[in-house]
């Protein structure tokens, strides 16, 4: 008597089930590490417009009153929606040695993410020369 085979056994539906099961759990786990890596690059881009605009505003001090800032404001609060993040600076201005009109910038803003702190600076020289010939 022959018989006949016309279903799964439980070892073939079991390690279906475990071959899913890991595949799943790794679509997952990169989702997440996307995410991540969207929140990571959405702070970086904040930080580099801040950055920007902090150096633009020094630049047009200096040539409007022919004077640099002593200081920044010492925090920005950027509301993301559904998180405020709060980028801290700090401001470095030196002059180029044998330049006596010519300065050098560095603004460092630093802000935590995902419980760690970040750091993120922009450098520039800019002159004081007048543009009056």
């Amino acid at each position: 008597m022959q018989r006949l085979r016309g279903g799964f056994t439980l070892i073939e539906i079991l390690v279906t089930l475990i071959i899913l099961s890991v595949g799943i759990v790794a679509i997952f786990k990169t989702y997440l590490i996307s995410l991540d890596q969207i929140n990571h690059l959405t702070y970086r881009l904040y930080a580099t417009t801040i950055l920007d605009n902090q150096i633009s505003s020094i630049e047009r001090m200096l040539r409007a009153y022919q004077a640099l800032p002593l200081e920044l404001t010492h925090e920005e609060e950027v509301n993301l929606g559904h998180k405020t993040i709060i980028f801290k600076q700090e401001l470095n201005i030196g002059q180029v040695d044998d330049f006596l009109d010519v300065f050098q910038i560095e603004v460092t803003l630093t802000w935590m993410e995902n419980n760690r702190p970040k750091q993120l600076s922009r450098s520039a020289y800019i002159s004081n020369f007048s543009m009056d010939l």
